[in-house]
């Protein structure tokens, strides 16, 4: 499947830079304080959420963060819109996380806004409670990124696309998360790693991190040999990212049939410079 030289290296050089970022972002114990004021600000402004204050909020037991999800709850059941939060112009990359068999086996979708915090989403599946999912932030690429800081002379994570997110992708991104209601979280995922010779700001060895990750209920049906064509109701992570952002990415081979290993920027979508 074609793709430029100059495309394949600005994202093999992209993938590189943001790694340190995800790493800076775990060392960092400031990020989540910072992000908790950045949300205040922003309370009126984008009408977050409609009935409670921002008092008590769900970062409360957890003092790192890689990736923001795009929906949350609190400790008190407050249902938080951070996707109101996303904007046009923001950058959306779009990840494969590598098996030990070296395929890929699962997409993410990543938004970095004009204020520098990232967002993560992806579909899954639940197979002990058999449930379809969209997870965000999506537990299964954070995963990843832990084995990579830990184990750098290995390769856990690809960077697939990268580009400006334009109005399309913010209505569909929206549409998507805006269907979604308190009845729709089927709980939280939460995860202890230790990372290897993490050192925080204080030169304190630290090395615990909180892995959490909120799992939406997503009433479709899960297939692996899932298809983006319209009208298609089996779906597969690549063609959940596929039919969402489509005009990014495409994963779909000459059998009609998705797959994370074909997945690529279309020729037509032009990099965003790494920064």
């Amino acid at each position: 499947m074609f793709q430029s030289r100059e495309t394949k290296a600005n994202l093999e050089q992209c993938e590189k830079m943001y790694i340190e970022k995800f790493k800076s972002l775990i060392v960092d114990e400031n990020e989540n304080k910072q992000f908790t004021e950045f949300i205040k600000k922003k309370i009126n402004q984008y009408k977050i959420f409609n009935d409670y204050p921002l008092n008590v909020w769900y970062f409360v037991d957890v003092n790192r963060v890689i990736t923001y999800p795009l929906i949350s709850l609190s400790n008190y059941d407050t249902f938080y819109n951070f996707y109101k939060l996303i904007n046009i112009g923001d950058e959306i990359s779009i990840w494969g996380s590598i098996k030990n068999n070296g395929k890929l086996g699962h997409l993410t979708v990543v938004i970095r806004t004009i204020d520098g915090y990232l967002f993560s989403f992806g579909f899954g599946i639940n197979i002990k409670h058999n449930e379809n999912v969209i997870l965000t932030p999506d537990y299964v690429f954070e995963h990843k990124i832990i084995e990579q800081i830990n184990f750098p002379n290995n390769r856990y994570i690809k960077l697939i696309a990268k580009t400006k997110l334009n109005k399309n992708n913010l209505i569909d991104i929206t549409k998507l998360f805006s269907n979604f209601t308190i009845k729709d979280f089927l709980g939280c995922n939460k995860k202890y790693y230790n990372i290897k010779d993490l050192t925080t700001s204080e030169n304190e060895k630290k090395n615990e991190f909180n892995l959490y990750s909120f799992r939406l209920k997503y009433n479709v049906e899960f297939c692996k040999y899932a298809s983006s064509r319209k009208g298609n109701k089996t779906m597969n992570c690549a063609s959940f990212v596929e039919k969402l952002l489509g005009d990014i990415i495409t994963c779909t081979g000459s059998s009609l049939v998705t797959n994370p290993n074909w997945c690529h920027q279309r020729s037509t979508v032009k990099s965003t410079p790494c920064k």
